[in-house]
């Protein structure tokens, strides 16, 4: 039974071809469970308009295919709905009033009658419910300003959006591009914070680093001097520094450890925003493509808190305890013998 309908389908689109790829008398089967039929919008001519330059792009692209390229591959591809099963051919383009997927043979014949002018195409793809109103089933043609999606006709008369401002989806790419632009220039400017903070951190750890290292010779050298009878000292010294120092850089390791993956994921985030901005649709249904990409991206990007705003001081360099030490140093240099009294400025630290 397959076959004999798949040999009279072929049959009625050879005779279209070969009589100057006249209108079939059968339209595409369309989708089952449509509910109502879309009322007039304003936006409708704007549509067709749209509709007719993709069928004309697409009919250019399709007239260059080669039928080698329409023959099914070992990987996953979609076939076209009017080919015999025995001989299918690659899908090139769905339409998404039809919900048929179509090779460029009988592309041709869809793209050529005038009922079809209208009708939006998009690459081959299995399912067109993306491009659809869950709701009411029709096509999405108008976009919702409050809810900030693309939603049917019928949605706005009777459906969840009645009453809502709605504007065409050419003006809503237009509206939407121009907040992606400061979008961008919230995120350079979070960035550059962000750096800024990141390079203070640094200098203060190369100069925090040195000081520290200036003592840690200064109490070396000092100590070398009164050899093993003030070993137990040297050592007690050099954790007074070391402390000291890893006290303060652990202040500053924290917060490069909070900087440093927010400011990864900023810039990684910024690269499909700038992918999305150089992007440029001539047609209704890449602008929905780019609303529907820029909203995901959006509301991860606002999901993100600043780290720099939550960030505590950095722990200082106590320099009383340096000086502390290194005036205990000084004195012991003319001491041989180490006496108990002496060793209270080795508590305070």
């Amino acid at each position: 039974m397959q076959d004999k309908e798949d040999g009279q389908r072929e049959k009625m689109f050879g005779e279209a071809s070969s009589s100057g790829m006249q209108t079939p008398k059968k339209e595409p089967p369309k989708p089952t469970n449509t509910k109502s039929k879309e009322p007039p919008t304003k936006s409708s001519n704007c549509d067709e308009d749209e509709a007719r330059s993709q069928n004309n792009q697409a009919s250019q692209s399709s007239s260059t295919s080669h039928d080698s390229s329409e023959r099914p591959s070992n990987g996953h591809s979609i076939t076209c709905h009017y080919c015999s099963s025995r001989e299918p051919r690659t899908a090139l383009k769905t339409c998404l009033v039809c919900g048929a997927s179509m090779c460029s043979e009988h592309l041709r014949i869809h793209l050529e009658s005038p009922v079809f002018q209208s009708h939006p195409l998009v690459p081959a793809m299995d399912d067109v419910s993306q491009w659809r109103c869950q709701e009411h089933q029709e096509i999405n043609r108008i976009y919702c300003r409050p809810c900030g999606v693309c939603v049917c006709t019928v949605c706005t008369v009777i459906g969840s959006h009645k009453d809502h401002v709605c504007i065409s989806i050419k003006e809503a790419e237009k509206e939407l591009r121009a907040s992606l632009k400061g979008e961008m220039k919230k995120i350079q400017k979070r960035e550059a914070a962000i750096l800024n903070h990141v390079k203070k951190l640094t200098e203060k750890t190369h100069s925090v680093q040195e000081s520290l290292e200036r003592v840690r010779a200064a109490v070396v050298q000092q100590y070398q001097a009164m050899q093993e009878a003030l070993k137990h000292e040297e050592k007690q010294a050099m954790h007074c520094i070391s402390q000291e120092e890893n006290r303060v850089l652990t202040s500053i390791q924290t917060q490069l450890d909070v900087l440093n993956p927010a400011l990864a994921t900023i810039q990684h985030s910024f690269h499909p925003l700038t992918n999305l901005a150089d992007t440029h649709g001539p047609s209704r249904v890449q602008d929905q493509a780019f609303i529907m990409e820029y909203k995901k991206i959006t509301e991860s990007l606002n999901g993100q808190s600043d780290p720099v705003e939550n960030l505590e001081s950095v722990e200082e360099v106590n320099q009383g305890r340096l000086d502390c030490l290194q005036n205990w140093t000084d004195r012991r240099l003319d001491i041989v013998v180490i006496s108990m009294p002496h060793r209270d400025p080795f508590r305070l630290l």
